[in-house]
């Protein structure tokens, strides 16, 4: 016998073995291979190679039902997607051996007999395995349906065509159905809303985001701060006081997210002094948790009938460091409860207000653990009396002397 004789039969042989073998695997169902959409198999290059392809174009499980098991396919329509649109996935799908694009092409044949899918189609159903297996992006994916509407009605048109076929094929409803599911799946991410792109600021170290959130509060507010909301109470103002609350400023911490908000009053309360007008507007702010644990400099005007309050709890916030207290002619208006009861007993005593007789006093000497403590006059509001701006100087020496020790002492 010839060489070129006998070698032309070795090959025509050695074909014909391999399509049987592969009829008889695909036909019996002994080895059904359905790859999830996130696992495409374990060879190197993510898709099998030679016969083992063949069992790899099943449709991935996702599209089945939960009720349905695996059976062997009919005449190949497994996969008929990547087959039908063979030459536009050789462009896009890793590179497969000889036996691979004959397994391909024989789909090819069986599959278009049926289902006759549209070019647009086929286009739409291989971009989705690309999206599955990576090596598409869903932004990509989407937009070649929204910009064209001739596609989206030619999904809605393979879903009727599918449903007319599962009604005359009973036995290939399983594969009708996955095509049913893909093509809702491609109108579901058709119909989604592309999320909005953010700077991811909450991947940023702690570090980097305070010391961004610094600058946006150092160049947005002024160092002290005046409370912008007018609290009624009867205490006499400061005239030349000016609030600071601009539109931007207001804005400011509900344009953060709720975890980014936290930390932007922390730094907040802890980096800007505030001063108030009075002792009753202080308590106020001091009832406010998110204040009181991180407020570290306080300026008040020493006037109002609930001091002793006040200072009682600006003595449990436990960052507070510095403490500016102002002294005026209305600070000895308000006495304490043990003063106004000496008061009605010993009248005489008591015909000009002292300072060491203000209510809160006792409470403001309780504080300790500042750094900064002292007293100053209300300037450009009263003109001091001598007596007055003796007993400032006298307060602000004990002021540096006791509030600045250590607590616990």
């Amino acid at each position: 016998m010839p060489f070129v004789l006998r070698n032309a039969l070795c090959w025509a042989l050695c074909w014909a073995l391999c399509w049987a073998l592969c009829w008889v695997c695909l036909s019996s169902g002994c080895c059904q291979v359905r790859p999830t959409t996130t696992n495409l198999g374990q060879c190197g290059s993510r898709l099998p190679c030679s016969f083992h392809f063949c069992l790899y174009l099943n449709l991935p499980t996702s599209y089945l039902g939960r009720d349905e098991k695996p059976s062997p396919p009919h005449h190949s329509y497994s996969f008929f997607f990547l087959a039908a649109n063979s030459r536009h996935l050789s462009n896009s799908l890793p590179k497969c051996d000889s036996s691979t694009q004959r397994a391909i092409k024989l789909e090819k044949r069986l599959a278009g007999s049926r289902y006759r899918l549209s070019r647009e189609v086929r286009s739409l159903l291989s971009a989705l395995y690309c999206y599955h297996i990576g090596r598409l992006d869903i932004e990509t994916l989407r937009g070649m349906i929204q910009l064209d509407s001739f596609r989206r009605s030619e999904i809605a048109d393979t879903i009727r065509k599918c449903g007319r076929i599962m009604k005359a094929h009973p036995r290939q409803s399983d594969t009708s159905l996955a095509i049913i599911r893909m093509c809702l799946e491609l109108h579901s991410i058709t119909d989604e809303r592309p999320p909005q792109q953010t700077f991811p600021i909450m991947r940023l170290p702690a570090e980097i985001r305070e010391n961004v959130l610094r600058r946006v509060i150092a160049n947005s507010f002024i160092e002290q701060l005046v409370p912008a909301r007018d609290f009624d109470c009867g205490c006499p103002s400061h005239k030349e006081e000016h609030k600071f609350r601009t539109d931007e400023t207001k804005a400011l911490p509900t344009l953060l997210s709720t975890v980014l908000k936290d930390e932007y009053l922390h730094i907040f309360y802890r980096s800007k002094s505030f001063r108030f007008r009075c002792t009753c507007e202080l308590l106020h702010y001091l009832s406010k948790e998110e204040f009181s644990r991180n407020v570290s400099s306080v300026s008040v005007h020493w006037c109002g009938g609930r001091s002793s309050e006040a200072f009682a709890l600006l003595a449990k916030c436990p960052r507070l460091q510095s403490l500016e207290i102002g002294v005026s002619k209305s600070t000895n208006t308000f006495l304490s409860d043990r003063a106004k009861l000496l008061k009605e007993i010993f009248p005489s005593n008591y015909r000009a207000n002292r300072i060491v007789d203000a209510n809160g006093l006792e409470e403001l000497l309780k504080i300790r653990g500042l750094k900064s403590a002292r007293a100053v006059r209300v300037t450009k509001l009263y003109v001091m009396p001598e007596a007055v701006e003796a007993e400032r100087s006298a307060l602000h020496n004990m002021m540096k002397d006791r509030l600045t020790t250590p607590k616990g002492q």
